[in-house]
């Protein structure tokens, strides 16, 4: 429940820094690409904690003996994490391939959906009519999200192996 309450919470931040980084970006040029990098780490950040914290609750049942370790759990919570992603995007592909009149309306509603990636959409197709997106833009839409998935596996395998990023940044070892 905590990674769902996660995703949440980093899906409305990345909605409200998208909403500055777009008055930022009116006043200063295009900078999707720090607005992506920002997005994405502030979306690991909030699922580092909670994907960590599972992999060393994990950690303390397979020390016991109640769990045999499996290092791809975390890579299986963060595909089911990637659902969502694949469900919204699958319609861009179905209306793409029929050339449907409706794509224009729910690309514009797709990208703020996918909030996290919302300025990377917006540059990657600033278009919304059904000729101007191609094939390989749709693909990009389908792997980016992929990110979350390799950050939860190596987050609860960082738990798993009880490695406290913020105690090797902050103290010498």
């Amino acid at each position: 429940m905590s990674v769902f309450k996660s995703t949440i919470i980093s899906l409305f931040l990345c909605i409200l820094m998208n909403i500055s980084f777009s008055v930022i970006t009116k006043l200063t040029g295009n900078i999707g690409v720090v607005n992506l990098a920002f997005d994405v780490l502030l979306t690991l950040v909030i699922l580092y904690p909670a994907l960590c914290d599972h992999g060393n609750a994990d950690a303390n049942l397979v020390s016991f003996g109640h769990l045999e370790p499996d290092y791809t759990r975390g890579f299986k919570i963060g595909l089911f994490s990637y659902i969502p992603f694949a469900v919204l995007t699958l319609p861009v592909l179905v209306l793409k391939i029929l050339g449907s009149a409706s794509f224009s309306q729910y690309f514009r509603l797709y990208r703020v959906l996918n909030s996290p990636f919302l300025i990377t959409l917006m540059n990657l197709c600033p278009e919304t009519d059904v000729a101007s997106v191609s094939y390989l833009d749709i693909l990009i839409m389908f792997v980016l999200p992929l990110i979350f998935v390799i950050g939860c596996g190596v987050f609860y395998i960082l738990g798993l192996k009880r490695i406290v990023l913020s105690e090797r940044l902050i103290y010498k070892r």
